[in-house]
C-alpha cells in the first residue's frame, strides 16, 4: 500500500512548492492530488456556492472521502479535474491507481481537516508554515498579480475582507496544525516589492527593468536543504511509524 503523504496550510504558504518538490523527487512511484480539484462547480444556479474557496463547505467532501477510502483499500479512482477559469470540473478526469504507487501526496489548505476520520494508513501529517501571516499576504499578493496579471494589492485585498480569507485562515485551516506529524517552517518572502509588481504590470516599463524583476520571481526557499524536509524524507523513507506515531515539530 501506498503511503499517504497530507500536506496542509495557507495559500501561498509554500504547501504546493513542497508538495511538487516531494512529486519530482519521487517521480513515477508518487502520485500529486489537490484538494482544489475538488472544489464544488461556484456557477450552478441551483447549487450557490459558499461564500468563500477556503471553508470546507467550498469542497465535494462527500466524493473525497469516498475516493480516499478507496485509495486505501488498493483501488483505482477517477479523480475530478477542477477548471478555476470556467469554475465548473472539466470533463476529464485523472486516473490514480493505487497499486502502481509507493507515494500518495496531498495537498491543500484544508487537508488535515478530519483527514484521520479517512482510515489512512500509513499517513504523515504535514503543515507548512510561514513565519507570519503578513508574509503569507504578501507572498500571495506577489502571486496573485504575477499569476493573473491585475493589480495584485487590490486582489489580495479584496479577498482578505470580502471573501474572508483571512477569517478562514484562522478558522479552518491554522487549527489543522495541531494534528500535524510535522510542521515545515518556510521562511521565504518574496523581495518582490509591490512597485515592482506593478512595474510587472505596466507595458511602458523597459524590459532590462523586467528582465531584473523576472530573475527575482525565480528565487525561493530551497526544500533540498531544509531540515525540516529533510527529517520528514528521511522519516518517509525509513519506514516511519505512521499516524499512529508520536507527532513531533521542529520549530524554526
Amino acid at each position: 500500500m501506498p503511503h499517504f503523504i497530507v500536506i496542509a496550510g495557507a495559500s501561498a504558504s509554500g504547501k504546493t512548492t513542497l508538495a511538487k518538490w516531494l512529486k519530482e523527487k519521487y517521480g513515477t512511484r508518487a502520485a500529486l492530488i489537490r484538494l482544489d480539484d475538488y472544489y464544488l462547480p461556484r456557477n450552478d444556479p441551483n447549487n450557490p456556492p459558499s461564500k468563500t474557496y477556503d471553508e470546507p463547505a467550498a469542497f465535494d467532501m462527500p466524493r473525497l472521502k469516498a475516493d480516499f477510502r478507496k485509495l486505501n483499500q488498493g483501488e483505482a479512482i477517477d479523480k475530478p479535474l477542477f477548471d478555476f477559469a470556467g469554475k465548473n470540473r472539466k470533463a476529464e478526469t485523472e486516473r490514480i491507481d493505487p497499486s502502481e504507487l509507493d507515494f500518495i501526496i496531498f495537498e491543500g489548505i484544508l487537508t488535515l481537516n478530519d483527514i484521520d476520520s479517512y482510515g489512512l494508513d500509513p499517513l504523515t501529517k504535514v503543515f507548512v508554515e510561514t513565519d507570519s501571516y503578513p508574509t503569507i499576504v504578501h507572498n500571495r499578493t506577489v502571486r496573485d498579480a504575477i499569476s493573473q496579471w491585475k493589480d495584485g494589492p487590490e486582489i489580495t485585498k479584496h479577498r482578505e475582507l470580502k471573501c474572508g480569507v483571512r477569517d478562514a485562515f484562522f478558522t479552518h485551516i491554522l487549527p489543522t496544525k495541531q494534528t500535524a506529524d510535522i510542521v515545515v517552517t518556510n521562511t521565504f518572502k518574496s523581495d518582490i516589492t509591490l512597485d515592482e509588481v506593478r512595474a510587472l504590470l505596466n507595458p511602458e516599463t523597459p524590459a532590462e527593468n523586467l528582465a531584473c524583476i523576472r530573475s527575482k520571481m525565480n528565487q525561493g526557499v530551497s526544500f533540498d536543504s531544509h531540515p525540516d524536509v529533510i527529517e520528514l524524507v528521511a522519516r518517509l523513507e525509513g519506514g516511519m511509524p505512521g499516524r499512529a506515531g508520536k507527532p513531533f515539530t521542529v520549530a524554526r
